[in-house]
């Protein structure tokens, strides 16, 4: 079938003008190709009409999405309880407002030697890539050391990127816990 269709290559003159015919009486895309056969898909038909730039159609037989039956309420229509009050400025929570932002502390790379520092880049797999200061000053860089085996970072960097995981306590079945006084 897909060998068919890749033979196929141009329209016949007689093809073209029965599609013409068909297109204008309002037949669809799939019964034209139905039709034409010889390997003619739906999809061909299609972009033949296109190429031909015959007129599109629009079909109204089809119910309106809804999409377009929400555009068609009026916004009266909408009780006042769900309407988006746009008077009011929007609040946010008070842990949002109270957040203070996590700075790391600037001294703690300061010792990081001019000669190992990196640019963005100098980057490579032998190299630490952790990022020190704000990428938008001048005077950012990456640590640039020796990395630790199998990590992006420096032994360093590892220590306060990588936290170990605490060992849990062990879960209780529902039966344990109400032996527990």
């Amino acid at each position: 079938m897909q060998a068919a269709r890749r033979r196929r290559l141009s329209w016949t003159q007689a093809q073209i003008w029965q599609l013409r015919q068909r297109w204008s009486t309002g037949a669809s895309a799939r019964q034209i190709a139905r039709e034409l056969g010889a390997g003619i898909s739906r999809d061909a038909v299609l972009a033949k009409v296109r190429r031909l730039e015959l007129p599109g159609r629009r079909r109204h037989d089809r119910r309106p999405s809804a999409r377009t039956a929400v555009r068609a309420i009026s916004f009266d229509a909408i009780p006042d309880q769900l309407r988006v009050r746009t008077s009011e400025p929007r609040r946010h929570p008070i842990w949002v407002v109270e957040a203070k932002p996590y700075v790391d502390d600037p001294g703690a790379d300061a010792s990081v030697p001019p000669v190992q520092r990196r640019s963005l880049l100098e980057l490579s797999d032998e190299v630490c890539r952790w990022p020190v200061g704000d990428p938008a000053r001048p005077d950012f860089f990456f640590c640039g050391a020796p990395v630790h085996i199998g990590k992006p970072y420096c032994a360093d960097h590892c220590a306060r990127a990588y936290c170990r995981e605490q060992p849990s306590k062990p879960k209780l079945d529902r039966r344990d816990r109400a032996s527990i006084p």
